[in-house]
């Protein structure tokens, strides 16, 4: 008699948005059970944004990540159902604050670390902690490429320094998961004209958009193919780096 091939499960903070979905698309055509968290759509739109997955046991479930009882709780109850979280992919990002940094108030630049920042903390430290217990896994946050180039970002101060945050969270993560076999990677992309740039003018995110680094991670389904190699047999031997070109170019976290 066949025996059932344990099934992967994957986590994804953001994972009804732009970039998230094209991940989780990745990752089930990869064999991945893909549970997706989201906040701000409909549960309607968010089950919709499962339906061009391939075959598998997908679900979308309504979490705020920055609440972190929860973040506990949600995962908690993954694992319970499911018995593993292989891999989780923090894609949730806060809407870009269009401000240089001495233009922000406290408020507003609290605001830009809500989802990226501590909502990555207890969303990718509650999933280490499983996976720590079942001794592997694969933790990829996205980041930006602002924070590998020298080009300045003008009036995104918020943002930028919230990315800077994420990569540091995501490199203490890597030393502190060293002898878990378990492995903490990112996923840096140029521009991307997603709705997290919808504020601005079509005529502006064409430009910027042109002048990207050329051999870049330029649109979701890059981000969702280097995703997707970290997360396979292949990828597990990469730990500790940031993808920020499709082609050869990798740094370290």
């Amino acid at each position: 008699m066949k025996q059932d091939i344990k099934r992967r499960t994957a986590v994804i903070s953001g994972g009804c948005g732009t970039v998230g979905r094209a991940v989780g698309k990745a990752l089930s055509q990869q064999g991945f059970d893909v549970v997706a968290l989201y906040l701000k759509k409909s549960k309607e739109e968010a089950e919709s944004a499962l339906h061009d997955f391939s075959a598998g046991d997908h679900e979308a479930i309504r979490c705020d990540i920055r609440d972190d009882e929860a973040v506990r709780t949600i995962i908690g109850g993954i694992y319970k159902r499911r018995h593993s979280i292989d891999a989780a992919i923090h894609a949730a990002v806060d809407p870009i604050l269009r401000k240089g940094i001495l233009e922000i108030s406290g408020k507003e630049f609290q605001d830009q670390f809500g989802g990226g920042v501590w909502g990555g903390f207890y969303f990718l430290t509650e999933c280490a902690k499983v996976m720590e217990v079942q001794k592997g896994g694969n933790i990829i946050g996205i980041l930006s490429r602002v924070v590998q180039s020298e080009a300045p970002h003008p009036r995104m101060g918020g943002y930028t320094v919230a990315k800077y945050a994420l990569r540091g969270l995501l490199k203490e993560l890597h030393q502190d998961l060293a002898s878990s076999n378990v492995t903490v990677n990112a996923v840096a992309p140029d521009f991307m004209d997603t709705d997290l740039h919808k504020d601005l003018p079509g005529a502006v995110r064409k430009f910027i958009a042109e002048r990207g680094v050329e051999g870049g991670v330029r649109s979701p389904e890059d981000v969702a193919a280097a995703t997707a190699y970290l997360c396979s047999e292949e990828g597990r031997m990469v730990n500790g780096k940031i993808f920020s070109f499709r082609e050869s170019e990798i740094t370290i976290l």
